[in-house]
C-alpha cells in the first residue's frame, strides 16, 4: 500500500516526466515513461522518498530512450522544483 507521502512523490515525478518528454530524441509517450518509473519507484524501506523518485525517473528516462542517465538526473533536478509546485 502505497503511502500519501508515496502518492504525492509520484505525481510530482510523474510531472517531472512529463515536462521532460519533449527533451528525449525522440519525444517519449508519457504512458511509456509512467510505467518504466513504476517499475523502478517506490523503493522499500527508503529514507529519501524524493531523490529516490527524482533517481528513479531519470532512470526510467533513460531506459525508454538512448541517452545516459546522466543526462536525465540533470534534466530532472532542473525541472523538479517546478513539479513540486504545480503539485503540491
Amino acid at each position: 500500500m502505497n503511502t500519501k507521502m508515496e502518492n504525492v512523490t509520484e505525481a510530482i515525478a510523474l510531472r517531472a516526466l512529463e515536462r521532460t518528454a519533449p527533451a528525449a530524441q525522440p519525444s517519449l509517450r508519457l504512458e511509456k515513461l509512467k510505467e518504466a518509473f513504476q517499475a523502478e519507484w517506490p523503493l522499500p524501506e527508503s529514507d529519501t522518498p524524493m531523490k529516490d523518485a527524482m533517481d528513479a525517473a531519470a532512470q526510467a528516462a533513460s531506459s525508454c530512450t538512448s541517452q545516459y542517465v546522466d543526462f536525465w538526473e540533470i534534466t530532472m533536478s532542473q525541472t523538479w522544483q517546478q513539479a513540486v509546485e504545480e503539485v503540491v
